[in-house]
């Protein structure tokens, strides 16, 4: 017995015994594993991404329906309006209920908030003007 295998004592068993090509083998499954991990990751970033510019657009559209007036805002500010309505939604909620402070919130609220967050901005913008 030489001294490496006495100084383990247990582990010199054939379970820890590893050959280089088994060794690679569980080298390349594992990178396998993590870059389709992180492909997957993207790609939920991505559509969640997607989903949230929707959900702004079409939220951000009806707040601007909802609200009278004239509201001098492009496509990019639309969508802006509902995502950050959607947050002030959950502001409102998280006022009322708890839970999380930055917390999207559903549609409802998020309209809501969306109107709330353009007739701050409508007012900001008239008084603005008037000075």
């Amino acid at each position: 017995m030489s001294y490496r295998t006495r100084s383990v004592g247990f582990l010199a068993t054939s379970f820890f015994r590893v050959d280089a090509s088994r060794a690679l083998a569980v080298v390349l499954k594992l990178s396998v594993f993590l870059t389709q991990f992180a492909w997957r990751c993207i790609v939920d970033v991505i559509i969640a991404l997607f989903v949230w510019t929707l959900f702004g657009i079409f939220v951000g559209a009806l707040a601007r329906l909802l609200v009278p007036g004239r509201q001098p805002m492009g496509f990019l500010g639309t969508m802006l309006l509902g995502v950050v309505g959607s947050f002030a939604g959950g502001l409102l909620v998280y006022a009322f209920r708890g839970g999380d402070l930055l917390q999207p919130s559903g549609f409802l609220m998020s309209l809501l908030g969306a109107v709330v967050v353009l007739l701050i901005a409508t007012s900001a913008r008239s008084r603005r003007a008037r000075i």
